[in-house]
């Protein structure tokens, strides 16, 4: 179990319970962060905190940001400590076993070499294709 992580996001936790509404309301319009958008993030962790805490572990900013957030939310302390052992073990425990796979094969790597160029290709035209067909819904719009 990743303890200092835990103990990490517990005391993030707290600085976002203790400061995180003030900060929130003085200086969030700066970031775009007014009261209903807050009100509306508020709800949201009201409903789904314990599986947000979990899944924000897999996201980079997310990680970084969830305790603080869950603080400001005012989510119940041992709901979120409960999911974030729960997110921390999970987390752990998935790239544990990725590793430990990814080693026992590890002949696959020329396989992936002689391939990433192809597959980098196919990837970046995808995620051009869908920034463009989003873009182009965009400029449609509703009609009047």
């Amino acid at each position: 179990m990743p303890y200092g992580v835990v103990l990490g996001d517990n005391i993030a936790y707290f600085i976002g319970r203790r400061y995180g509404r003030a900060v929130v309301t003085s200086s969030g319009a700066r970031f775009r962060v007014t009261e209903s958008r807050y009100a509306k993030v508020e709800a949201v962790f009201a409903r789904y905190g314990p599986l947000m805490v979990i899944t924000a572990r897999f996201g980079v900013l997310l990680r970084q940001l969830n305790s603080l957030v869950a603080g400001t939310a005012n989510m119940h302390w041992l709901s979120f400590l409960g999911a974030n052992a729960a997110g921390a073990a999970i987390w752990v425990g998935f790239w544990t076993i990725l590793a430990y796979n990814f080693g026992h094969s590890a002949t696959i790597l020329p396989f992936i070499g002689r391939h990433i160029g192809l597959v980098a290709s196919v990837l970046v035209t995808l995620a051009f294709l869908g920034m463009l067909g989003g873009y182009l819904r965009l400029g449609r719009g509703p009609k009047p």
